[in-house]
């Protein structure tokens, strides 16, 4: 079910009304729903939200997981005091 919902970071967040909380507020998601009985990726919902709707969003679909949709970590530093 989760390959068919796409979570997508904006570049630059926009002053708008959530798709979700109906509230004016940054929106940070863009959220993508596909067709799940269809073979081609057929869209049938966009979904704009802000990121407390959008991290809610995320954790609900993808139950445990630790990490949020825009939090990548690509090389971990350890500084010693030497």
């Amino acid at each position: 079910m989760t390959d068919k919902i796409k979570f997508d970071v904006y570049k630059q967040e926009r002053l708008q009304k959530c798709s979700m909380c109906d509230r004016v507020k940054q929106l940070t998601y863009k959220i993508t729903i596909y067709d799940n009985a269809s073979t081609d990726n057929i869209i049938m919902s966009e979904l704009q939200c802000c990121k407390v709707c959008g991290d809610n969003l995320y954790e609900i679909l993808n139950p445990g997981s630790n990490r949020n949709p825009n939090e990548f970590v690509k090389k971990t530093f350890v500084f010693s005091n030497k």
